[in-house]
């Protein structure tokens, strides 16, 4: 948590709350990859929506060419 607390300081709020989201699916993520647990499907949906959001965040941000 101390790279996040100093990170905060340094970007937006809307990236440090998606940043945050991503916790949840890393850790389903790391569930089924290192204990052969199998998520369910609401996990995986919830997953799934975090990314979109986490992405379409990063490209809508990207510097645009030109």
């Amino acid at each position: 948590y101390l790279c996040l607390t100093h990170g905060m300081r340094r970007l937006r709020a809307l990236e440090v709350a998606l940043l945050l989201a991503l916790e949840p699916v890393l850790s389903t993520l790391l569930a089924w990859l290192i204990h052969a647990e199998r998520p369910p499907a609401s996990a995986l949906a919830g997953s799934a929506l975090i990314l979109i959001a986490s992405l379409t965040q990063s490209l809508r941000d990207a510097p645009q060419p030109g």
